[in-house]
């Protein structure tokens, strides 16, 4: 079954693909396919659960074919797009085998360990892995594990955690899968493919691969490609975003604009915190455009701003009517206290950035890469991606001041993996890369 879920998700997703030009590689756009179209098969069970469709095997599998065919309505598109893929030559190097070996073998321990083993993480355990059991025993989203008598009190905040990780493990588990957490395997393959394909189109292989490998090989992160919290999916989603926000911003295309806000949404669908870093965003488009009037910056930036809100609001706002309990308020009391926020950046890199143990040497080397990008180019290109750093550390400490059950122990030290994809995609697409890559396939011309 999960081949047939797999297959299921590359067409629905290839249907979504193909409205955008600014994806035509062939990894990048299989890799981004599987993964959207997971996102949209979530939604399905979504508006099953809105409904109050039954959720059964067949209800499943038949709605997410029906979704998947609907997805190609405007199928000439997705023709065209097939046919570009079958033209686009393929030029892997023999120097890329290598890279292909390790990321394979990483892949395959993510994925099966992902496939036989238990969930055990707690948040899992008692919130989107129990919603997701109750839904598949009793056929029904809104089940009796948001209402039971013997759970009253004892409700935790995990359970109203953001759908898609729920909905995967639901659509997995109806599909014979019993541990349910295959779904993670899929999401780790299909981004290492999505990323090392896209690092690929910007910069050297040999930079790609050794990018793609420091990613896939950061501890904590890697933990938790075959552990089933909202984290890891939530990172997939976000680094998305910000590579097609940079993209949108290099080809001035509103198509772009719009994918990059799909890929913050499903972000968003994976983890809600992620709201938080959107309004940065949109700051950050009305800079880039305020050169081109207010009337152009504002309707990319509200487009930009307008589609994650939509994702945020489908589940925050509209399910959370029809849930017999909802999440207590949860800001702390002493959110706006500046002194209490100081502190807080303090803490976050004096126990996250600092703490190799957590995240190898990701932030060492970026900080190297960093200086000697300025001291050899002395050009700050590709600051449309490497700005989201910086919005992401301002944000995190957000995060913690203003919510009671954020901390920087837990939340926020897998709310980092955040960072990393933005971090090696900035030094992918680097003015020192790029000098490298130039003359690399100078010598290669020569030889």
């Amino acid at each position: 079954m999960i081949l047939v879920y797999i297959l299921l998700h590359l067409i629905a997703g290839l249907g979504i693909v193909a409205h955008f030009d600014a994806v035509r590689k062939r990894a990048e756009v299989i890799g981004l396919a599987v993964l959207t179209g997971m996102g949209i098969h979530t939604l399905l069970i979504y508006i099953m659960g809105l409904l109050d469709i039954s959720l059964s095997t067949g209800s499943v599998l038949g709605g997410m074919i029906g979704i998947s065919l609907l997805c190609h309505i405007a199928y000439k598109k997705t023709v065209s797009l097939i046919q570009d893929l079958i033209k686009s030559p393929f030029d892997f190097k023999i120097y890329e085998i290598p890279f292909l070996i390790i990321g394979t073998y990483l892949v395959y321990i993510s994925s099966w360990r992902a496939y036989y083993l238990p969930v055990t993480p707690y948040d899992a355990i008692v919130g989107m892995d129990m919603v997701a059991k109750y839904a598949v025993k009793e056929g029904h989203v809104i089940s009796s594990a948001f209402s039971h008598p013997n759970l009253s009190g004892h409700l935790q905040n995990q359970m109203f955690y953001a759908p898609f990780t729920t909905f995967c493990q639901i659509i997995y588990r109806l599909g014979g899968h019993t541990v349910g957490q295959t779904w993670l395997g899929v999401v780790v393959a299909a981004f290492t493919l999505w990323m090392y394909g896209k690092m690929r189109s910007v910069t050297h292989p040999v930079i790609a691969g050794l990018c793609a490998l420091l990613l896939m090989a950061i501890p904590e992160m890697y933990a938790y490609s075959f552990m089933f919290l909202t984290d890891y999916s939530t990172a997939v989603f976000f680094g998305m975003g910000v590579v097609y926000f940079y993209t949108a911003s290099q080809d001035n295309s509103l198509k772009t604009w719009i994918l990059s806000a799909l890929m913050f949404g499903f972000s968003i669908w994976s983890r809600s915190d992620s709201a938080v870093f959107i309004p940065f965003g949109c700051l950050v488009i009305l800079g880039i455009y305020r050169k081109d009037g207010i009337a152009s910056a504002l309707t990319k930036a509200g487009i930009f701003g307008g589609i994650p809100f939509v994702f945020f609001a489908l589940w925050n706002i509209v399910f959370f009517q029809l849930l017999p309990k909802v999440p207590e308020n949860q800001i702390a009391e002493g959110a706006g206290n500046i002194g209490n926020l100081l502190a807080t950046y303090s803490d976050i890199v004096n126990k996250l950035i600092m703490n190799e143990i957590y995240y190898g040497y990701a932030f060492i080397i970026l900080i190297i890469w960093f200086i000697l990008n300025l001291a050899v180019t002395r050009s700050m290109k590709g600051w449309e991606a490497s700005v989201w750093i910086l919005i992401l550390f301002i944000g995190f400490g957000l995060i913690v001041n203003l919510f009671t059950a954020a901390s920087i122990d837990n939340t926020i030290k897998r709310g980092f993996f955040r960072f990393f994809p933005v971090i090696y995609f900035y030094i992918a697409i680097s003015p020192l890369s790029q000098k490298i890559t130039e003359w690399v396939y100078r010598f290669e011309k020569r030889g």
